[in-house]
């Protein structure tokens, strides 16, 4: 004959029930319908302990649109709250997860918040940048913003393969409060230096970068051709001859890959050159 379950193992039990559904209530909700070929996360904590989670996917299937199957829907942020999220740019959507096709080039997406409070801590698992199934071996993985993340580093993007946090702390702007959103994560494969970045002419200046569909030049100098250059071959991906100018706006550039690429402006009479790293999203 079974033994009935005495009370302390039913009290036990119901608590352990009513405490995971609490837990499962409290946290954000993410449906992941179709497991990604590598998932990544990034945890924040605001100065008041609450706690938020965002996704950052890499799969084969991914599309420019909303990927619904890899969890990468629409949500309406809290405005109660602290919370975290994605800027997907479809429709003035949010989302908790930001899913990109697998490249070598990696992809690079913004994070945005509300009711952040500092000091903030980011979090995250480095062992998840080597345990995957992908194609391509992930050797690059930044945060960057305005302050902490990149005038701290030296105008150089926080290096998240070297450790598995980093404090944001409070800060002013013109002595007003000032916030470390939207935040820039970058990951992808580690690009080689093929080609080096040579100032040759002065004030030079390309904008926006990161970029989307276009991207203006202005440069103190003039400069007659324009190139596009995937750093990781070395293929000129557009190359453009135009009249002597020293300011163009690029068009069209909707339909080029994410990633990074080198953007080479050249005066071809006296054969001068600048190059400049910049990243479609």
């Amino acid at each position: 004959m079974k033994k009935l379950l005495n009370t302390k193992n039913v009290v036990f039990f119901t608590c352990a029930i009513s405490l995971a559904i609490c837990k499962a209530v409290s946290a954000q909700s993410v449906v992941f319908a179709k497991e990604p070929q590598w998932k990544f996360w990034l945890a924040f904590e605001n100065a008041d302990g609450q706690r938020d989670t965002v996704y950052f996917v890499f799969d084969s299937t991914a599309t420019e649109q909303a990927d619904t199957l890899l969890g990468e829907y629409p949500v309406s942020p809290d405005g109660g709250k602290f919370q975290v999220f994605y800027s997907n740019g479809i429709g003035g959507d949010s989302l908790k997860v930001f899913a990109s096709s697998v490249s070598t080039g990696g992809a690079t997406s913004f994070i945005q918040a509300i009711n952040d409070s500092y000091p903030l801590i980011v979090r995250w698992d480095t062992t998840l940048f080597t345990s995957n199934n992908l194609a391509i071996n992930i050797g690059k993985a930044t945060l960057s913003n305005t302050y902490t993340l990149l005038i701290k580093t030296d105008h150089k993007p926080f290096n998240m393969l070297v450790t598995d946090s980093i404090v944001l702390p409070a800060y002013m702007i013109q002595g007003q409060p000032a916030s470390h959103f939207g935040m820039e994560i970058s990951v992808g494969e580690k690009i080689p230096n093929l080609i080096a970045p040579t100032q040759l002419f002065k004030q030079t200046n390309m904008y926006p970068n990161p970029f989307r569909f276009k991207i203006s030049i202005e440069c103190e100098e003039a400069f007659d051709q324009v190139e596009l250059i995937a750093p990781l071959s070395g293929q000129c991906i557009l190359r453009q001859k135009i009249s002597l100018t020293r300011q163009i706006e690029l068009l069209k550039l909707e339909n080029i890959l994410q990633g990074i690429y080198i953007l080479k402006i050249t005066n071809s009479q006296t054969n001068q050159s600048y190059y400049e790293k910049i990243i479609k999203y």
